[in-house]
């Protein structure tokens, strides 16, 4: 398997379509339209990491998108956004976008990873993933719990 980072502008509409449709593997369920994408595409705040997976039977195109906001702290990116098609569940994907997020962040000399799951009727399946992955709960809630990750 192959998982490589796609331009966003290339795909503004399957990236707009991924995150408001996907359920079970969003750690979220924030909505956004494709004017909030591009928005968010141009400020140096974010970074859009649309994901296109391909194995040596087929190109599965844009399984993943993930959104990184680089205004946590000096130190920290929090993953705004992590989603995943259902397409794809259940191949180890995920580990694999875990080594390209961590790679971004690294690549701008950050050390720590926040990140959060907000509990939805479809998602509590992933409801462990961050804890999956090597994160550590910093707070926790009823309906979410906040991670954080030295790398």
């Amino acid at each position: 398997m192959t998982l490589n980072v796609v331009p966003t502008e290339e795909c503004f509409q399957r990236v707009t379509q991924l995150i408001n449709k996907s359920n079970q593997f969003n750690m979220t369920t924030i909505r956004r339209n494709v004017d909030e994408i591009k928005q968010m595409h141009q400020s140096s705040r974010f970074q859009i990491l649309p994901l296109k997976l391909t194995d040596k039977y087929t190109d599965h195109g844009i399984v993943s998108i993930v959104i990184l906001d680089y205004s946590y702290s000096p130190e920290s990116v929090f993953i705004d956004t992590f989603i995943m098609s259902c397409r794809v569940l259940g191949r180890s994907v995920e580990e694999l976008i875990m080594q390209k997020i961590k790679s971004s962040v690294t690549q701008r000399d950050r050390s720590k990873l926040k990140a959060k799951w907000i509990k939805t009727k479809k998602n509590q399946r992933f409801s462990k993933f961050y804890d999956s992955v090597g994160f550590t709960i910093t707070s926790q809630c009823d309906e979410q719990t906040n991670y954080s990750l030295v790398i």
